[in-house]
């Protein structure tokens, strides 16, 4: 249960709305400076996938960013040997399951942040419940759960021009996918209500190119936009 005694305080998100009310010139072409950034991310869902050295880092750095909605799933227990990098967890903690106990740490230690925990594996949620966040962030250090995450997220992808995004997701010859946000707004949509662009009105066009970089790739892959559907041949 998050603890909601004094939730805010003067100067509590001062670092942060350093942040999201100045620009710079390290930050998004298209970021837009401004206080309602902040409460985009207090109210922006996120799962935290993982609740181990990498999951206790996010965890705790989501929870001081100002993000006050979040889930974490993990099916491990504590293990003696987690201690020593794992800094959510204590000695009387061992055996209990990771989500649980970081869950309910964090909750405690973060006034105002609610952290919800699910001791189960990833693939024993169906799509309903990853659609329902705004934000997935990965902490798992094993590359088939990984991969396996990835391959459920683009799954999500979609053709239909009725789910636009302010860029392209992922292109592949002849057709461009869009994500679909129709379940739930982008954490962008909370805060700044001019990003629902299509492809055309960012100034892309038949023949631009983009680049997909990923981890597994050796090299990012290019691909060439076709937005427009090919002229049929009569003559044949």
């Amino acid at each position: 249960m998050a603890n909601t005694a004094s939730v805010d305080w003067p100067e509590r998100w001062a670092h942060i709305s350093k942040l999201l009310e100045r620009g710079s010139k390290m930050a998004h072409p298209d970021f837009e400076p401004g206080p309602d950034n902040l409460k985009g991310v207090n109210q922006c869902k996120i799962l935290v996938v993982g609740a181990g050295g990498l999951g206790c880092e996010l965890l705790k750095d989501l929870a001081l960013s100002g993000f006050q909605n979040i889930h974490v799933i993990d099916m491990d227990t504590i293990d003696l040997s987690n201690l020593n990098r794992q800094f959510l967890f204590r000695l009387k903690d061992v055996g209990s399951f990771k989500a649980e106990v970081a869950a309910r740490i964090v909750s405690q230690r973060v006034p105002g942040c609610n952290v919800v925990a699910h001791n189960c594996k990833i693939q024993d949620k169906n799509d309903d419940f990853y659609r329902s966040f705004n934000l997935i962030v990965c902490g798992l250090d094993s590359i088939v759960a990984r991969r396996w995450l990835n391959g459920m997220i683009v799954s999500y992808l979609t053709t239909s021009p009725d789910f636009q995004m302010k860029s392209p997701s992922v292109t592949a010859p002849g057709k461009t996918l869009y994500m679909a946000s129709a379940v739930i707004p982008a954490l962008e949509e909370l805060s700044r209500k001019n990003l629902r662009l299509s492809l055309k009105e960012l100034g892309l066009a038949d023949g631009h190119e983009i680049a997909v970089a990923d981890e597994t790739l050796s090299q990012p892959l290019t691909f060439r936009l076709q937005l427009t559907a090919p002229a049929m041949d009569v003559t044949q």
